[in-house]
């Protein structure tokens, strides 16, 4: 019961702009597989998949299109935001991008968000090195 009100609660304030924190596994799992050619032999890194980058997409998972951003880098740390502009014609889908695959996962935002933002951490020349939060309001 303490569940049902708590969804209760807290849908209505999502539904009025509430800030979403959004949460991209730190890694991805991935099961590689290709046909190799005669006299050769296909090899899968075990180097993990981790969390490279997030972004914002306008559409479904099938037709993503992504959405227009604006960066700001500041020594330590670099910054991406997308501003949306209601009514929005689609809804607005996160999608978590990892090293070494070109496989993501998606998922739902919304229709009401306004601003999504993703902060990174960045060494020397603003060379991204992990992400530190995203979020949507």
């Amino acid at each position: 019961m303490k569940f049902l009100l708590a969804l209760v609660l807290l849908v209505p304030a999502m539904a009025q702009g509430a800030e979403q924190k959004l949460e991209c596994p730190a890694s991805l799992e991935v099961k590689d597989s290709a046909s190799a050619p005669s006299g050769a032999q296909v090899f899968q890194s075990p180097e993990p998949h981790v969390l490279e980058r997030v972004s914002f997409q306008l559409g479904t998972p099938s037709k993503l299109v992504p959405a227009p951003l604006g960066t700001v880098n500041k020594p330590g740390e670099s910054r991406d935001t997308w501003v949306f502009h209601a009514p929005l014609p689609q809804q607005v889908w996160a999608a978590c991008a990892y090293t070494g695959t070109s496989l993501f996962l998606v998922r739902p935002v919304g229709q009401n968000v306004t601003r999504c933002e993703v902060r990174y951490r960045t060494v020397g020349a603003h060379t991204r090195v992990g992400v530190i939060a995203a979020r949507c309001e």
